[in-house]
This record gives structure tokens, C-alpha cells and sequence, in this order.
């Protein structure tokens, strides 16, 4: 039985009861007849209220209806979404409040390697529930919203995430994503260098109060004992300057544009070996040189020079024995310096990490050796801002090889 059918019946025998209440009340039976008179009324307010709330039903369908007609794609991008979004280079999306992803600009499409977002769920796009729970608050609750975000495709990245609803179409919502991972990187890196700036300071400066102490509580020490104390603090205070030269240097090499001019590197390269032989031989290693006798390349000569002689003086300080070949090639557009040794090698896990400032493999040794642990950063630095690369191939206990290559530059005229 249908149910217009059911509420017809139901009508009639409420109607009935009504009128059989008024016959019996005409009998003089007022008991019954209020009894029937009841029944009616509970009827028909039963069926009065069923009626109000299937209407309530009805237009909440319409007006749902009529939401998701407004809702539609089409209706809910703006004029000029396509023009606004392209000139926009942070990765951009228009989202409907289930987190389907409406429309997408260029950037977005390059960043998430998607080449094109439209039609898709936000989450199988970005693999990021919280972008994807940030939009569709958004657009619930009609809040802009902003929070911090790590996401892991196309690769591991930081950002910061901010999601606003449209307020002229309700049913839209926008999301931005800004990275900040080189921001956070670089934070990390200044970290790490006022960290390890002042545990290198704090070492010699230590050692240069803790002498001058005995020597404040000994006014009465032998001049052999003053000698060796003096001669401590000279050779701390000689650190500190060397710590201070290179901090110098690397700074210039990171924030200064590079001066070039034509500069001979094989001139240069063999002076700063003819100048090292004598500390060479004195750690019984022979210092050789290996290469053409001109070589021209567009460089800054001094910076250059901190390049070979820092590579030479750590091939000199880390080989017990054997011998030291600095090499020098022309390679077409490319002029290739590598220095080999036959020293004490790096394990293969420190290799990405020797050219990170204050990094040392071996820190003993190499504050024996008067290292301050910023000598292969300074050679990365200018390398890397003249164009050029380095790289380093070792084994430990057979010893290392680094290898400069720089452009050698359009040829111009020497300057004075």
C-alpha cells in the first residue's frame, strides 16, 4: 500500500471517530464520545506533524540541491581564476568543501609532478592529510587558516600551508603552499656554525687562562718553565688568529662577487708547491708537481690561491709517508687540478660531510696538525662561486684525491 493511500485511510478514520464522537454525544453518552473525539485528535495531529516534517525533508533536499547546482566547477571559479593563478609562483589550488581539487596553477603542477590536478582528491595529490583537513575546515568553517607542514612527495620538503574560503561562492576554498625548507636549512646551518664557532674559540681561549693562571700563582717559576707557558699562549693566540683569518675568508667567498681577471694557474700551482716542499720533506713526503707550464684562466688570483694551498697543506698534514702528486690539466673549457696523496684516507661515511665547515674526520689530529676544521669549506665556496666543482675520492689507509675543476673562461685582456 502506498503511503498517500495509508495517510488517505488514516484521514477517514480519524474523520469517522470525529463523527461518531458527535453521534454519541447526541445519545447522551459523553464518555464515548469524548474517548472517539480524542482518538481523532491524536490522529490527526500525528499526521499533521508526519506531514510537517516530510515537507521540512522536501525543502532541505531542494535546497540542497540547489547548493550543489551553485557548487558545480563552473560556477565556482571565479572570472579570470586561469589569469590569476598563472602569475602566481607559489602552487596554488581551488578546492570544493570535500577536498576535491577544482582547478590548479602552473606552479602546482610543477611542484607536486602533476600535469594536471583538476578532478582529483587534494590527498592523492599532495599525500598530505593535514593540506588536505586544512582546506576543508576552511571551508566548513569560513576561517582562514595557516600551519606548518612537512610533506614527503615528490621529495622530503617544509612549508607552510594557508587555506581561506571564497566568501562570495561558499562551496570554494583555496589553498597556498609556501616552502620554507632552504629556510629552515640555512637556520640549521647558522646553528651549527655559532655552535661550533664558539666551541672552537672557547678551546684555545681556555688553554690561553688556564697558562696564564699558573704563570699569575708561579711569580717565581724558572725562566725554562715561563718559556714553554709563553710559547703555549703564542701558539694559542697563533690559532686564534688563523680561526680568525679563515672566518674572514669564507665569509668573502659566500657574499662577495668574484673579481676575475687572467691569471696563469700553472704559475700559481707550481709557486705554491715549490713553497711547500720544504715543510713536505720535513714530514718525509715528496711534494711533486705534474702539469703544463701555462695555463690560463679567468679567476680571482687571490682566492685561487687559497684554493691550491689549502688542498697541498692537507695533503701534507693527514700523509705519514709516500708521496704527494698535484696535477694540472687542460680539459677544452675546463682546467682540472687534482692533489693525491697517499695518507691516512677518510672513511667512506665522513666523504659527504668533509667539506661542511668545522667538520673534521679526525679532530685530535687535526688540531695537533693546527686545523681549524674550515679549510675544505673555504675550497668549496670559491670553487662553487667561480662556476667550478670539487669533489674527493679516498679510501682509508690508502690515502686521498681531491679534484678541482674550473672554467677557464673566455680569454681577455691582462690587466695590470
Amino acid at each position: 500500500m502506498s503511503q498517500s493511500r495509508s495517510e488517505w485511510i488514516a484521514w477517514v478514520a480519524s474523520g469517522a471517530a470525529a463523527l461518531g464522537a458527535l453521534r454519541l454525544w447526541a445519545d447522551d453518552d459523553p464518555a464515548w464520545a469524548a474517548f472517539l473525539l480524542v482518538v481523532a485528535a491524536i490522529s490527526a495531529g500525528l499526521l499533521a506533524v508526519r506531514r510537517w516534517t516530510e515537507l521540512l525533508a522536501e525543502k532541505e533536499r531542494r535546497a540542497a540541491a540547489v547548493r550543489e547546482a551553485a557548487d558545480g566547477p563552473s560556477a565556482r571559479l571565479p572570472a579570470g581564476w586561469s589569469e590569476i593563478a598563472r602569475g602566481l609562483p607559489l602552487p596554488l589550488f581551488a578546492c570544493d568543501r570535500s577536498g576535491m581539487i577544482l582547478a590548479s596553477n602552473e606552479a602546482a603542477n610543477r611542484f607536486f609532478d602533476c600535469p594536471d590536478c583538476s578532478g582529483r582528491p587534494l590527498i592523492s595529490v599532495t599525500l598530505s592529510a593535514e593540506m588536505e583537513r586544512l582546506v576543508i575546515d576552511a571551508v566548513r568553517e569560513g576561517k582562514e587558516l595557516s600551519e606548518e607542514v612537512r610533506i614527503a612527495f615528490p621529495s622530503p620538503r617544509q612549508g607552510r600551508v594557508y587555506a581561506w574560503r571564497d566568501e562570495e561562492r561558499p562551496g570554494l576554498g583555496y589553498l597556498a603552499f609556501l616552502e620554507t625548507t632552504e629556510v629552515h636549512q640555512l637556520e640549521r646551518v647558522r646553528q651549527d656554525f655559532v655552535a661550533n664557532v664558539s666551541h672552537e674559540l672557547r678551546t684555545p681561549l681556555a688553554s690561553i687562562r688556564a697558562v696564564a693562571e699558573t704563570l699569575l700563582e708561579e711569580p717565581d717559576a724558572d725562566r725554562a718553565m715561563q718559556e714553554r707557558f709563553l710559547g703555549k699562549i703564542i701558539e694559542e693566540v697563533d690559532r686564534l688568529t688563523q680561526i680568525s683569518k679563515d672566518l674572514l675568508v669564507l665569509s668573502a667567498a659566500e657574499s662577495n662577487p668574484v673579481r676575475k681577471q687572467q691569471c696563469d694557474l700553472a704559475i700559481l700551482v707550481r709557486n705554491i708547491v715549490a713553497e711547500s716542499k720544504a715543510r713536505a720533506e720535513q714530514a718525509n713526503l715528496e711534494l711533486s708537481y705534474e702539469g703544463p707550464k701555462h695555463l690560463m684562466v679567468d679567476a680571482n688570483t687571490t682566492q685561487i690561491y687559497e684554493v691550491v694551498a689549502n688542498l697541498v697543506d692537507n695533503a701534507i698534514k693527514y700523509s705519514n709517508d709516500g708521496a704527494i702528486l698535484v696535477r694540472l690539466e687542460d680539459q677544452g673549457e675546463d682546467a682540472v687540478l687534482s692533489v693525491s696523496d697517499q695518507g691516512i684516507g677518510i672513511p667512506s661515511e665522513h666523504l659527504d660531510r668533509v667539506f661542511e665547515r668545522f667538520y673534521r674526520v679526525d679532530k685530535g689530529r687535526s688540531r695537533a696538525k693546527g686545523g681549524t676544521g674550515l679549510g675544505l669549506s673555504i675550497v668549496k665556496h670559491i670553487v662553487e662561486a667561480h662556476g667550478g666543482k670539487v669533489s674527493v675520492q679516498s679510501r682509508l689507509g690508502e690515502g686521498s684525491t681531491f679534484t678541482v675543476r674550473l672554467p677557464k673562461g673566455a680569454p681577455m685582456a691582462k690587466e695590470a
